[in-house]
């Protein structure tokens, strides 16, 4: 449809800037729900190259609904994951914590002496043929392996020199060793999250703002990808969660939002969860470029050669072939909401379709084109 057209000019142009200005270990998530996200991923293969999509995952967010009038329920939303360079990415193992009802069926025993919940593995293993036959002496007991032994004797001796409950003893007399549930660092996160719920309507982290995420969706993502001091830039940042999370985690933060209300609900929002004013700078002002250097004024003569040749004579708008003279050089993001002179920035448009764009975006003339 022109308006699925008009969005994905809108995100592709967006992604283009936000590519520019990740850092070489950085990485970009971003966040769709399944009517689009098939036609993103496209887009993000054009920006960031297909070698460096790193993820497709799915959060499930909602349960599945008995009233459902569809046999197959929607009930999940994708975050596109996606390295700048996949051979530079800073990554960091995430894990996935477990609630008590959990744990407890993971580490069904207990130990007498200390009360630590556990669980017990094999210590004989079919992989480590070479030790098959060799004797261990555990404690005051000396076992045969008929298979071969995970340990060697002296990883024996350290281990259990550390911990002398190390060792649990079936009924038949094999050894087996013991994993704390004190000492588990949660389930590896994979690309299907279901473990972060969706805010209920009575939550409390709740701002009415109509797409907001829960916290812990955020806290998995900045912690995955970034580290302490490091930035973490959300454009689109609404009611403010990412930068709430990113605050917590002791990350820089950078927000930019349409609303001109999102500046004082940033400014509420970690006020309220911080207990302080920290010192937030919000700005409605264009910044400028400043990594560009000298470039030529966007009407000079070498420009428009340049653009001619690039778009083969064509309008960039409705494709009619023009003599040069009859083509006028466009800025593709208007001067007056940020867009600069460099030549990534220009266009040539025939003079009908530079008065239909005027000040607006590259996607509101491609929707008005496809409406005549």
């Amino acid at each position: 449809s022109n308006s699925d057209k008009s969005y994905l000019i809108y995100m592709a142009a967006r992604l283009l800037e936000m590519k520019r200005i990740l850092k070489d270990t950085g990485s970009i998530y971003l966040h769709c729900d399944p009517t689009m996200s098939h036609y993103l991923k496209l887009a993000m293969d054009a920006v960031f190259g297909k070698e460096n999509f790193l993820a497709d995952i799915t959060w499930k967010r909602y349960a599945a609904h008995s009233l459902s009038k569809s046999a197959v329920d929607t009930i999940s939303d994708h975050l596109l994951y996606y390295a700048k360079d996949n051979t530079r990415v800073m990554a960091n193992r995430v894990t996935s914590q477990l609630d008590t009802e959990k744990l407890n069926k993971k580490f069904p025993h207990v130990e007498t002496e200390t009360g630590r919940r556990f669980q017990h593995v094999a210590l004989e293993q079919n992989s480590n043929r070479s030790s098959a036959g060799e004797v261990r002496k555990i404690g005051d007991k000396t076992v045969t392996s008929d298979i071969g032994w995970r340990w060697n004797q002296s990883t024996f001796d350290e281990r259990i020199a550390k911990n002398p409950y190390l060792i649990y003893w079936t009924r038949t007399g094999k050894p087996r060793y013991k994993i704390y549930a004190d000492e588990y660092s949660g389930e590896p996160v994979g690309n299907i999250w279901t473990d972060i719920p969706y805010l209920a309507s009575g939550d409390g982290e709740r701002t009415g703002y109509p797409t907001q995420k829960p916290v812990a969706l955020l806290n998995r993502i900045i912690e995955a990808s970034s580290n302490e001091s490091e930035v973490v830039f959300d454009p689109f940042c609404g009611c403010a969660t990412t930068l709430v999370a990113a605050d917590r985690l002791q990350r820089d933060w950078i927000g930019i939002d349409i609303s001109v209300k999102a500046a004082e609900l940033v400014v509420e929002r970690i006020k309220g969860d911080q207990g302080l004013l920290e010192d937030i700078i919000a700005r409605d002002d264009v910044p400028s470029r400043t990594d560009l250097g000298e470039i030529p004024r966007y009407n000079a003569p070498e420009n428009k050669t340049q653009l001619y040749g690039e778009q083969g004579g064509h309008c960039n708008g409705c494709g009619e072939h023009f003599q040069t003279q009859h083509l006028e050089i466009d800025h593709i993001i208007a001067r007056s909401v940020g867009g600069t002179d460099h030549i990534e920035n220009l266009q040539l448009l025939c003079s009908h379709c530079n008065r239909v764009k005027g000040e607006r975006g590259q996607e509101y003339l491609i929707s008005r084109l496809n409406k005549d």
